[in-house]
């Protein structure tokens, strides 16, 4: 193996590349059960990982435009964002994911009646995201994070 090879190698476990994930959810209904499809295509390597998870937030984000606070004082734009529910479930059990195969779950999940309904206003919005992964040695490749949608 020359020295490229091997770089490429130790970039594929950096940056994940050796799956790729992604997550398909049902429609948004809080108190009600909602089905989470998985879905990992491994890449030219078996994954050895420690399980596969879904992780489930709540975010909330405010954006207030530059405003005059004083004669000649502009104050600068604000965003502040803020975590108001986390949940993670597990997806799969540990196992020895095959290269060039690919792999489905579902998942269900329930989020709780007390999670802030998803809005979006003028300055504000409150979102719910889910993003699956594969636990393993170095970057867990992941789904990224899917707001999820109501009904």
């Amino acid at each position: 193996m020359g020295f490229l090879d091997k770089l490429k190698a130790a970039a594929a476990v950096i940056t994940g590349s050796s799956a790729d994930v992604t997550l398909s959810p049902g429609p948004l209904v809080r108190g009600v059960p909602m089905p989470i499809d998985v879905k990992a295509v491994i890449g030219p390597k078996d994954v050895m990982c420690a399980g596969v998870y879904l992780k489930v937030a709540g975010l909330e984000e405010v954006e207030v435009p530059a405003t005059a606070i004083r004669a000649g004082q502009v104050g600068g734009p604000v965003h502040a964002q803020s975590n108001t529910f986390e949940m993670t479930r597990p997806v799969a059990e540990a196992q020895v994911l095959q290269a060039g195969r690919a792999y489905e779950w579902t998942v269900e999940i329930t989020l709780p009646l007390e999670v802030p309904p998803l809005y979006e206003g003028p300055m504000a919005r409150h979102r719910i995201r889910a993003m699956a992964g594969i636990d393993c040695t170095g970057n867990d490749p992941d789904s990224g994070w899917v707001d999820l949608r109501p009904a």
